[in-house]
């Protein structure tokens, strides 16, 4: 389903940049307006907290509804996304994603499967550059349209856009003015869909236990052999050579 492969597809190490790409590419389209500009500020002061920030700590709720007015979701998920440095850990349904300095390890829980994989940093830093949401930037900025200012209540912004192509119709999105971080984004899709993602927790100073981002987790060398972890010794594991 559409909805899911989106969810999925954008929850991973690029999920920060992503969020933040999706409002720049807003405001990048209609700079000259007022609402523009109010809409870029407010971006500004998220994407510059979100820059300033080493850790991160994000859990979304995820929810799919056959439209915008039915109150039991077909689908939902609770994604787990903390980082600290270039160390970040994804966690959804039975997916896990850590990458560490090392490593790039992906667990299936649903079909026991471990595959692991050397991680080159530098190579990643070369490729995406340091502001990976620019790539690109100028392709994607023509399928929205201009940002509209819905208001204010209890402190909570709220910004609305209209997809101009694709199965997307419309994307609002809620902003906490006290403390600068995103509260949840709503789709509404073409063929009457709506997946609603609120952040319960969009925590900038967190602290994670020693061990969060260690492969040890999930997989061990034993004499030179790949093993899964201690938790993990029913899973396969493979590791894939790049």
């Amino acid at each position: 389903m559409n909805v899911i492969i989106m969810v999925h597809a954008n929850i991973n190490r690029t999920t920060y940049d992503k969020i933040f790409a999706i409002l720049f590419i807003v405001f990048a389209s209609c700079s000259n307006s007022l609402q523009a500009q109010d809409f870029k500020a407010t971006i500004d002061r998220l994407r510059d907290g979100y820059e300033k920030s080493e850790k991160l700590h994000i859990i979304m709720k995820i929810q799919a509804f056959p439209d915008s007015i039915s109150t039991t979701p077909f689908y939902q998920e609770t994604a787990n996304i903390k980082k600290d440095g270039v160390n970040y850990l994804y966690q959804i349904g039975n997916t896990e994603m850590l990458m560490n300095s090392k490593y790039m390890v992906v667990v299936d829980r649903s079909s026991r499967e471990i595959i692991c994989n050397k991680r080159d940093v530098n190579a990643e830093t070369q490729f995406f550059g340091k502001d990976p949401i620019k790539v690109n930037m100028d392709s994607m900025i023509s399928v929205y349209s201009v940002p509209k200012y819905m208001g204010r209540k209890n402190n909570i912004d709220h910004f609305r856009v209209f997809q101009k192509k694709g199965a997307i119709k419309q994307i609002d999105m809620m902003v906490n003015v006290d403390e600068n971080v995103l509260q949840s984004i709503a789709y509404s899709y073409k063929d009457g869909q709506f997946v609603k993602i609120a952040f319960e927790v969009f925590n900038k100073q967190p602290e994670f236990k020693a061990d969060t981002f260690n492969e040890n987790i999930y997989m061990v060398f034993v004499k030179g052999k790949l093993k899964p972890g201690p938790a993990f010794q029913q899973y396969n594991i493979q590791e894939v050579n790049n």
